[in-house]
């Protein structure tokens, strides 16, 4: 890690991640992956819950639940059979034949349930119907938007190369240029700006957003203002936990000789993190179309760094961005900090949780932008 990096919990994310793929590309036996997996959620679950209780409902925490309790369960189970054998046969020896077919029927109850105390009980298998029974084409609830509940879904399969194999020869990631046909993507999220807008032209649709955005947050129907600060949120999760000191160390850059195990793990963990083609054509647009300057655009994830090859791509083309980091300044990237405000109120009152300045300083922000190669698609 860099000179200002912090110790943080993501580390042991990125430990049990890598466990697990290590054990299965083992063919390590189910009921051992069972038992280390369950003892690794239930510790996970116990730091994170007890020392603040409102966690449970934290997505990785309600991940691992499941896991920890079919393991508490089996446990419980176990130990239970072994009293319950032992109470049956000091019964049946003591001529108790009531007493005997109880405890042999408690017996019986407790060995189902560890036969069923295991992975697949801990997975969520049904599905619950959430939606009208009339159909998807019924929207349920009130719709936003300029096109109120007005969703855009963009297809073309000259977007990606479907022959990609997300491996190191020949550069052949799902990120690297040869894989992704920059001009398509350009044309599709272009078009869908349009089409969100109602409008034919890219400037007008633009200003139609800041518009709708604006009258929605301060009733004052303007377009973007000079100076106004713009946060694109992007998805870089796994960067504080899947590279090595070398990598972090070379402007988190993924290097060309990585070891197999190494290589693995990116792909199998960084492949659902963005990458540049769609964050570049929003770049395009907000500076080149909407006239926001490059200084009032910050780009990152106030969780993690920024992967160097995004890095790299973008800031050759826009040098002035703000390309954010949680930890370090290094690398041409800028360290941002936790607000000193409560800016989160949780439902329950017990708890609220600080943001980070970069957040608390935006005018406007996307949400959450990714990029996946499955051979045709991306996401937005």
């Amino acid at each position: 890690m860099t000179k200002n990096s912090k110790p943080d919990f993501a580390g042991f994310k990125g430990i049990l991640c890598r466990m697990r793929l290590w054990l299965q590309n083992r063919h390590i036996p189910p009921m051992i992956l069972f038992f280390i997996m369950g003892f690794a959620s239930t510790i996970w679950f116990l730091i994170r819950v007890i020392p603040k209780p409102s966690r449970a409902s934290y997505p990785c925490i309600r991940a691992a639940a499941p896991v920890m309790s079919g393991f508490i369960i089996y446990l419980l189970s176990i130990g239970g059979i072994s009293l319950a054998f032992r109470k049956t046969w000091r019964s049946l020896t003591s001529a108790r034949y009531f007493s005997t077919s109880i405890w042999l029927l408690v017996t019986g109850i407790l060995f189902l349930v560890s036969l069923n105390s295991d992975m697949s009980f801990s997975t969520a298998n049904s599905i619950e119907a959430i939606g009208p029974e009339d159909g998807p084409t019924m929207p349920v609830g009130q719709g936003y938007g300029i096109k109120p509940g007005k969703v855009i879904w963009a297809w073309n399969p000259a977007a990606t190369n479907e022959n990609c194999k997300n491996v190191i020869e020949n550069g052949d990631w799902y990120f690297s240029p040869v894989n992704a046909d920059q001009k398509v993507i350009s044309e599709m999220i272009a078009e869908s700006v349009k089409k969100i807008a109602g409008k034919s032209d890219l400037k007008k649709s633009w200003d139609a957003i800041f518009k709708y955005h604006n009258l929605k947050k301060s009733q004052k129907e303007k377009g973007y203002v000079n100076g106004e600060k713009v946060f694109i949120k992007i998805n870089q999760g796994t960067a504080s936990w899947v590279m090595s000191k070398g990598e972090m160390d070379n402007g988190y850059t993924i290097s060309s000789s990585l070891k197999t195990g190494q290589e693995k793990r990116l792909r199998s963990l960084g492949a659902t993190e963005t990458s540049p083609f769609i964050v570049l054509e929003l770049l395009r647009e907000l500076v080149n179309v909407a006239g926001v300057r490059q200084q009032d655009i910050a780009v990152g994830d106030p969780i993690s760094h920024i992967f160097g090859h995004n890095y790299s791509i973008w800031h050759s083309e826009f040098p002035d961005i703000v390309y954010i980091d949680r930890y370090s300044d290094n690398f041409g990237r800028t360290l941002i900090k936790k607000t000193e405000k409560e800016l989160v109120y949780y439902s329950d009152k017990k708890q609220n949780d600080r943001l980070y300045d970069v957040i608390e300083d935006a005018d406007y922000m996307t949400g959450q932008i990714i990029t996946v190669d499955g051979g045709r698609s991306l996401y937005c």
